[in-house]
C-alpha cells in the first residue's frame, strides 16, 4: 500500500499537518498489518511523516503515476491513497491496471472555470479507414444556465463536427464520444473548443496511415499469450504469420519481425521487432534496453525498447498475461490490455521505412513555469555512426523569440526549454547531416495559470478523477468506512495459467495442432 502525499505549494494551509497525519493514522487502521504501508512525497525524500513540507514547485498527475509506476517494478501495488487539493497538471495521464486509487480531497472547495474540456495530449495513430473513439471530458461546474452547450471540432482549421453536450441536473461531468475514420493519409491538427469560446481550444495530433503491416513472428510451439497477440493484431490491421520452430537459422523476408521464446542467430538490422518472454539470460547479447515510459498507455513498465533498432520492443509475456487475468477479474474484459497492446503494434511495426528521425513533444499545453520536453530519436541503425550532427530550434511566441542549437550524441536526446511569458508558440526544428536536412514544425500553448498558487481543492479536477476507471474519490471522514473486496488477487490469475498448463489433454491438443499445420504445409510443399 501506498501513502502519497501532494506536499506543493497550494497544500500550504494551517491544518496540513493534522490533515495528513489523522490520514495517515486511519490508512495504517485499514491495514491491519497485512500490507507494507510507504509513504512517499511528491517532490521530495522523506522517512517519516513530519518531514512533509507543503513548499514543492509543482504538482501533476502524472507524477503519481511514475510514483507507483517504479513501485510496482518489484512488488505488487494493491491500494494507493493520495491526499491532495487536485490542484494538478497532466490530468489525462492513465492509472496503472489492477491499482485502486483512493484521492482523498484536502481543503475547502474553491469553484474554477464555469465550462471546462480536456482532450488527449499524445498524438493518435490510426489506418485508413479505421475508426477511433476520442474521449473528450467535459464539465459545467454547475455555472451553466444553458444546459446543451455545443464543442466545434476542427481538422486542420476547418470545421469538422459539431457535438451536443447535455448536462443532467445533478451531474456537470461527463465524457464526450468523438467518433473520427481517416478517408485519406496524412498528420492532421485536431482543435477542439467550446463554441462560445473559440479562443479557448485544446488541441492534438492525428496520424492516418495506409500502410498495414504483415509480420513473421518465431515460436517455439503455440500457447494462450499468442491466441492474446493474434487477436489484437487482427484489430490494429496487423497481419501475423507464425513460425513455429526448435532452432531459427534463416528468416523469411519481412520489414516487421516478432520473436516469442525464441531469438535467431542474428537479428536483423532496420527491421522493426518485437521480442517476447525470452530468458534475461538470453537477453544478454542484446545491447542495453531503454524503458519506454511514455509509450505503453496502461502498462508502461512492462515494455522496454532497444536503443540500437529502429522501433524494437521487448516484453515479458508472463506480465502480459498476468494483467490479462487481473483484467479479466475487475472487468470481465481485456479492452484496456488490449488497447495497450494495439498503440504499441503501430507504433513498432506502423514506421515508414524513410523515418529517420522522430521530433515529439511530450505534450501540446503548459502552465507557465514548466518543462517544455522536445524528445529527438533516431529509428535507423546508421545514423548512430554519423558524425556532425546538428539539431537547430526557433521557438517564437509570448512576444519572444529563442533559439538554441544541440549536437545529437544519442539515440534517444531530451532537449528542454522553459518559456518565460504565457501565450501561444511556434516551433521549427531543422537537423542538418550526412547531406540531409529534416524539417520539423509544431505548436504548443503556455497558460498564465499558477495552480500552485490557489488555495483550496479543485473541484473540478477532482470530477475528472473521479471519472477514471480505478480512482475513488473519498473525503477523510469517509476512510475508515472503505473496503478492500476490489483487491486484484494475482495469485488466482496465476492459478488458472497453471490450471491450463496441467490440463492432461493440452499436450494432446498441441499435438494436434503441428500435425495440422505439418499437414497443411506438406500440401503447400513449404516442407
Amino acid at each position: 500500500m501506498l501513502f502519497i502525499v501532494d506536499d506543493s505549494q497550494s497544500m500550504n494551509l494551517s491544518n496540513f499537518k493534522s490533515f495528513i497525519n489523522e490520514a495517515y493514522d486511519k490508512i495504517k487502521k485499514l491495514n491491519s498489518g497485512e500490507l507494507e504501508l510507504k509513504l512517499i512525497s511528491l517532490n521530495q525524500r522523506v522517512n517519516e511523516l513530519g518531514d512533509i513540507l507543503p513548499n514543492g514547485k509543482f504538482s501533476s498527475w502524472a507524477q503519481v503515476q511514475e510514483i507507483i509506476r517504479k513501485e510496482s517494478k518489484d512488488v505488487d501495488v494493491t491500494h494507493v491513497f493520495f491526499a491532495t487539493d487536485a490542484q494538478l497538471s497532466h490530468l489525462d495521464s492513465p492509472n496503472p491496471l489492477g491499482r485502486t486509487i483512493y484521492v482523498i480531497p484536502f481543503g475547502k472547495e474553491v469553484i474554477g472555470q464555469k465550462l471546462g474540456l480536456l482532450v488527449p495530449s499524445k498524438p493518435l495513430i490510426s489506418v485508413l479507414n479505421e475508426p477511433i473513439h476520442v474521449p473528450i471530458s467535459v464539465w459545467s461546474n454547475g455555472q451553466v444556465n444553458r444546459k446543451t452547450p455545443s464543442i466545434n471540432v476542427l481538422l486542420n482549421g476547418q470545421l469538422f463536427r459539431e457535438l451536443k453536450v447535455e448536462f443532467d441536473r445533478n451531474v456537470d461531468f461527463k465524457q464526450v464520444d468523438l467518433e473520427m475514420v481517416g478517408k485519406r493519409q496524412g498528420k492532421f491538427e485536431v482543435s477542439i473548443h467550446w463554441s462560445e469560446s473559440p479562443n479557448d481550444s485544446q488541441t492534438f495530433t492525428w496520424i492516418v496511415q495506409e500502410f498495414k503491416a504483415n509480420i513473421e513472428a518465431y515460436a517455439i510451439a503455440p500457447n494462450p499469450s499468442i491466441g492474446v497477440i493474434n487477436r489484437i493484431a487482427k484489430e490494429a490491421h496487423m497481419n501475423v504469420h507464425w513460425n513455429f520452430t526448435q532452432q531459427v537459422n534463416s528468416l523469411a523476408p519481412a520489414d516487421n519481425y516478432l520473436f516469442y521464446g525464441i531469438l535467431p542467430k542474428e537479428l536483423p538490422k532496420d527491421k522493426s521487432i518485437w521480442i517476447l518472454n525470452v530468458l534475461p539470460e538470453n537477453l544478454k547479447q542484446i545491447p542495453q534496453m531503454e524503458e519506454m515510459s511514455s509509450i505503453g498507455e496502461h502498462f508502461p513498465s512492462v515494455w522496454k525498447k532497444w536503443v540500437a533498432q529502429r522501433t524494437s520492443l521487448s516484453a515479458n509475456s508472463l506480465e502480459l498475461w498476468k494483467e490479462q487475468m487481473a483484467e479479466m477479474k475487475a472487468k470481465g474484459n481485456h479492452q484496456y490490455i488490449d488497447s495497450a497492446i494495439n498503440e504499441l503494434f503501430k507504433i513498432s511495426f506502423l514506421r515508414k521505412a524513410d523515418d529517420l528521425f522522430s521530433l515529439e513533444l511530450n505534450q501540446t499545453s503548459f502552465l507557465l513555469g514548466e518543462e517544455v520536453v522536445f524528445e529527438l530519436r533516431q529509428l535507423e541503425q546508421e545514423n548512430l555512426q554519423l558524425k556532425g550532427l546538428q539539431l537547430n530550434v526557433e521557438i517564437k511566441g509570448g512576444g519572444t523569440t529563442t533559439r538554441f542549437n544541440r549536437k545529437i550524441t544519442q539515440a534517444h536526446q531530451v532537449e528542454s526549454f522553459i518559456p518565460s511569458r504565457p501565450g501561444n508558440y511556434q516551433y521549427i526544428a531543422t537537423l542538418q547531416g550526412a547531406n540531409k536536412v529534416v524539417e520539423f514544425k509544431g505548436k504548443f500553448t503556455v497558460q498564465d495559470l499558477n495552480l500552485e498558487s490557489v488555495k483550496g481543492r479543485n473541484s473540478v479536477n477532482l470530477q475528472l478523477l473521479a471519472s477514471k476507471d480505478g480512482v475513488k474519490v473519498v473525503e477523510l471522514a469517509g476512510l475508515s468506512s472503505i473496503s478492500f473486496n476490489d483487491t486484484i488477487n494475482t495469485d488466482k490469475g496465476k492459478l488458472k495459467e497453471i490450471n491450463l498448463w496441467e490440463w492432461p489433454y493440452f499436450g494432446l491438443v498441441m499435438l494436434m495442432i503441428l500435425a495440422v499445420e505439418w499437414i497443411i504445409r506438406k500440401s503447400l510443399h513449404q516442407i
